[in-house]
Protein backbone atom coordinates (compact mmCIF):
# COMPACT_ATOMS: atom_id res chain seq x y z
CA UNK A 1 0.00 0.00 0.00
CA UNK A 2 0.88 3.78 -0.64
CA UNK A 3 3.06 5.66 2.12
CA UNK A 4 -0.13 7.80 1.99
CA UNK A 5 -2.85 8.79 0.29
CA UNK A 6 -6.81 8.74 0.66
CA UNK A 7 -9.14 5.74 0.79
CA UNK A 8 -12.34 5.01 1.67
CA UNK A 9 -12.73 3.21 5.16
CA UNK A 10 -15.09 0.70 5.92
CA UNK A 11 -16.57 0.16 9.17
CA UNK A 12 -19.43 -0.99 10.97
CA UNK A 13 -21.50 -1.23 7.87
CA UNK A 14 -20.30 2.42 7.72
CA UNK A 15 -17.43 4.37 4.90
CA UNK A 16 -15.29 6.89 5.63
CA UNK A 17 -13.42 8.68 3.31
CA UNK A 18 -10.02 9.45 5.11
CA UNK A 19 -5.98 10.81 3.87
CA UNK A 20 -3.93 8.20 5.51
CA UNK A 21 -0.21 8.16 6.38
CA UNK A 22 1.75 4.62 7.38
CA UNK A 23 3.66 4.67 10.29
CA UNK A 24 6.00 1.32 10.79
CA UNK A 25 3.09 -0.49 8.52
CA UNK A 26 0.15 0.74 10.45
CA UNK A 27 -2.25 3.07 8.51
CA UNK A 28 -3.30 6.33 10.61
CA UNK A 29 -6.15 7.86 9.56
CA UNK A 30 -6.77 11.95 9.80
CA UNK A 31 -10.44 11.95 10.72
CA UNK A 32 -12.86 14.69 12.32
CA UNK A 33 -14.08 14.12 15.75
CA UNK A 34 -17.11 12.41 15.15
CA UNK A 35 -15.61 10.20 12.77
CA UNK A 36 -13.31 9.28 15.07
CA UNK A 37 -16.26 8.39 17.69
CA UNK A 38 -17.81 6.10 15.31
CA UNK A 39 -14.43 4.45 14.12
CA UNK A 40 -13.24 4.14 17.67
CA UNK A 41 -16.61 2.65 18.77
CA UNK A 42 -16.58 0.15 15.87
CA UNK A 43 -13.36 -1.00 16.81
CA UNK A 44 -12.29 -2.37 13.42
CA UNK A 45 -11.87 -1.19 9.66
CA UNK A 46 -10.29 -2.14 6.63
CA UNK A 47 -9.90 -0.70 3.40
CA UNK A 48 -8.91 -1.82 -0.38
CA UNK A 49 -6.38 0.24 -2.65
CA UNK A 50 -7.19 0.62 -5.81
CA UNK A 51 -6.10 -2.30 -8.28
CA UNK A 52 -2.42 -2.14 -10.09
CA UNK A 53 -2.89 -3.83 -13.52
CA UNK A 54 0.22 -6.00 -12.45
CA UNK A 55 -0.02 -6.50 -8.85
CA UNK A 56 -3.54 -6.36 -7.93
CA UNK A 57 -5.70 -4.99 -5.32
CA UNK A 58 -4.92 -4.78 -1.42
CA UNK A 59 -7.06 -5.28 0.96
CA UNK A 60 -6.04 -5.00 4.76
CA UNK A 61 -8.14 -4.79 7.67
CA UNK A 62 -7.82 -4.92 11.13
CA UNK A 63 -8.41 -3.12 14.68
CA UNK A 64 -8.45 0.80 15.52
CA UNK A 65 -6.90 2.49 18.35
CA UNK A 66 -7.35 6.17 19.36
CA UNK A 67 -3.26 7.53 18.21
CA UNK A 68 -2.22 9.91 21.33
CA UNK A 69 0.86 9.84 22.19
CA UNK A 70 1.95 8.80 19.42
CA UNK A 71 1.11 12.16 17.96
CA UNK A 72 4.71 14.11 19.07
CA UNK A 73 6.15 12.19 15.77
CA UNK A 74 6.94 14.58 13.49
CA UNK A 75 5.80 12.92 10.80
CA UNK A 76 2.00 12.59 12.63
CA UNK A 77 2.49 16.47 13.00
CA UNK A 78 3.48 17.07 9.79
CA UNK A 79 0.70 14.93 8.68
CA UNK A 80 -1.74 17.05 10.27
CA UNK A 81 -0.60 20.29 9.81
CA UNK A 82 -0.62 19.71 6.03
CA UNK A 83 -4.08 18.79 6.05
CA UNK A 84 -5.43 21.79 8.35
CA UNK A 85 -5.84 23.96 4.92
CA UNK A 86 -6.07 20.94 2.43
CA UNK A 87 -8.38 22.01 -0.06
CA UNK A 88 -9.21 18.09 -0.80
CA UNK A 89 -9.77 17.72 2.86
CA UNK A 90 -13.98 18.63 2.58
CA UNK A 91 -16.14 18.32 5.67
CA UNK A 92 -15.68 18.78 9.47
CA UNK A 93 -11.76 19.91 10.43
CA UNK A 94 -9.91 17.06 10.76
CA UNK A 95 -7.98 16.95 13.95
CA UNK A 96 -7.79 13.37 14.89
CA UNK A 97 -5.73 10.74 14.18
CA UNK A 98 -6.55 6.67 14.64
CA UNK A 99 -4.52 3.94 14.20
CA UNK A 100 -5.07 0.94 12.24
CA UNK A 101 -3.02 -1.87 14.00
CA UNK A 102 -3.37 -4.34 11.09
CA UNK A 103 -4.54 -7.80 11.10
CA UNK A 104 -5.29 -8.96 8.00
CA UNK A 105 -4.14 -8.43 4.39
CA UNK A 106 -5.04 -10.05 1.54
CA UNK A 107 -3.63 -9.83 -2.07
CA UNK A 108 -5.82 -9.90 -4.96
CA UNK A 109 -4.22 -11.80 -7.99
CA UNK A 110 -5.25 -9.49 -11.19
CA UNK A 111 -5.16 -11.96 -13.55
CA UNK A 112 -6.41 -14.84 -11.93
CA UNK A 113 -8.60 -13.40 -9.22
CA UNK A 114 -6.88 -16.01 -6.39
CA UNK A 115 -6.33 -14.28 -3.24
CA UNK A 116 -3.29 -14.63 -0.89
CA UNK A 117 -2.98 -13.97 2.32
CA UNK A 118 0.42 -12.00 3.92
CA UNK A 119 1.69 -12.17 6.78
CA UNK A 120 0.89 -9.05 8.74
CA UNK A 121 4.52 -8.85 10.46
CA UNK A 122 5.63 -9.71 6.78
CA UNK A 123 3.83 -6.10 5.45
CA UNK A 124 4.57 -4.48 8.54
CA UNK A 125 8.47 -4.59 7.80
CA UNK A 126 8.17 -4.40 3.91
CA UNK A 127 8.71 -0.81 2.51
CA UNK A 128 7.21 0.24 -0.65
CA UNK A 129 9.46 0.07 -3.69
CA UNK A 130 10.34 3.00 -5.17
CA UNK A 131 10.16 1.86 -8.84
CA UNK A 132 6.86 -0.47 -8.79
CA UNK A 133 4.90 2.54 -9.55
CA UNK A 134 6.39 3.59 -12.40
CA UNK A 135 7.65 0.21 -13.39
CA UNK A 136 5.12 -0.02 -16.37
CA UNK A 137 5.75 3.38 -17.81
CA UNK A 138 9.77 2.50 -17.06
CA UNK A 139 9.33 -0.35 -19.30
CA UNK A 140 7.57 0.48 -21.99
CA UNK A 141 10.33 3.37 -22.37
CA UNK A 142 12.92 0.96 -22.50
CA UNK A 143 11.07 -1.81 -24.79
CA UNK A 144 10.00 1.22 -26.92
CA UNK A 145 12.97 3.43 -27.07
CA UNK A 146 16.26 1.19 -26.10
CA UNK A 147 15.51 -1.81 -28.06
CA UNK A 148 19.03 -1.81 -30.00
CA UNK A 149 20.76 -0.86 -26.69
CA UNK A 150 18.68 -3.97 -24.78
CA UNK A 151 19.90 -6.37 -27.67
CA UNK A 152 23.26 -5.33 -27.37
CA UNK A 153 22.83 -6.23 -23.55
CA UNK A 154 21.32 -9.52 -23.79
CA UNK A 155 23.59 -10.31 -26.35
CA UNK A 156 26.67 -10.09 -24.11
CA UNK A 157 24.52 -11.28 -20.89
CA UNK A 158 24.71 -14.43 -22.94
CA UNK A 159 28.22 -14.20 -25.22
CA UNK A 160 26.02 -14.62 -28.38
CA UNK A 161 26.47 -12.57 -31.29
CA UNK A 162 23.83 -10.07 -30.92
CA UNK A 163 22.35 -11.53 -34.88
CA UNK A 164 20.90 -14.38 -32.89
CA UNK A 165 18.54 -12.69 -31.05
CA UNK A 166 15.09 -11.72 -32.05
CA UNK A 167 14.66 -9.33 -29.30
CA UNK A 168 15.16 -8.43 -25.67
CA UNK A 169 12.71 -6.76 -23.59
CA UNK A 170 12.34 -5.96 -19.87
CA UNK A 171 9.35 -7.54 -18.22
CA UNK A 172 9.98 -6.23 -14.50
CA UNK A 173 11.90 -3.88 -12.81
CA UNK A 174 12.01 -2.88 -9.34
CA UNK A 175 14.24 -1.40 -6.73
CA UNK A 176 16.60 -4.44 -6.79
CA UNK A 177 16.51 -5.21 -10.05
CA UNK A 178 15.00 -6.08 -13.24
CA UNK A 179 13.67 -9.31 -15.46
CA UNK A 180 14.80 -9.51 -18.84
CA UNK A 181 13.23 -11.91 -21.36
CA UNK A 182 15.61 -12.54 -24.25
CA UNK A 183 14.47 -13.97 -27.34
CA UNK A 184 15.99 -16.03 -29.82
CA UNK A 185 15.06 -18.57 -32.68
CA UNK A 186 15.01 -21.63 -29.96
CA UNK A 187 12.67 -19.65 -27.90
CA UNK A 188 12.59 -17.22 -24.60
CA UNK A 189 14.41 -16.97 -21.33
CA UNK A 190 13.87 -14.55 -18.28
CA UNK A 191 17.02 -13.25 -16.64
CA UNK A 192 16.70 -11.83 -13.35
CA UNK A 193 19.75 -9.35 -12.99
CA UNK A 194 19.99 -7.87 -9.38
CA UNK A 195 21.55 -4.05 -9.20
CA UNK A 196 24.94 -3.32 -7.54
CA UNK A 197 22.76 -1.23 -4.43
CA UNK A 198 19.07 -0.98 -4.44
CA UNK A 199 17.90 1.98 -5.67
CA UNK A 200 16.04 4.52 -3.30
CA UNK A 201 14.47 6.48 -6.29
CA UNK A 202 13.52 6.36 -10.22
CA UNK A 203 16.81 8.81 -10.87
CA UNK A 204 19.21 6.42 -9.78
CA UNK A 205 18.09 3.89 -12.40
CA UNK A 206 20.16 5.50 -15.20
CA UNK A 207 23.39 4.94 -13.23
CA UNK A 208 22.62 1.38 -12.48
CA UNK A 209 21.37 0.21 -15.76
CA UNK A 210 24.70 1.97 -16.79
CA UNK A 211 26.65 -0.56 -14.19
CA UNK A 212 24.63 -3.69 -15.84
CA UNK A 213 25.68 -2.89 -19.20
CA UNK A 214 29.42 -2.07 -18.41
CA UNK A 215 29.62 -5.59 -16.13
CA UNK A 216 28.17 -7.70 -18.68
CA UNK A 217 31.14 -6.34 -21.32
Amino acid sequence: MAVEGWLPWSAGGATVHAPFIEEAGSPVLLVGRLESEQLLRTGHAWAESPASGELGSLRIGGTLWPVTADACLDSLQTFRLEHAECRDCWGPLRSHLVGLRVDFVVLSDPRTGVLSTIDPDEYAAARPDPLVAAGLRIRQHLNADHQDDLLTFGARLLGVDRSRLAAVTVEWIDGDGLELAVIDGVGSAIRRLPFRLPLAGVKELGDQLHHLLTESC
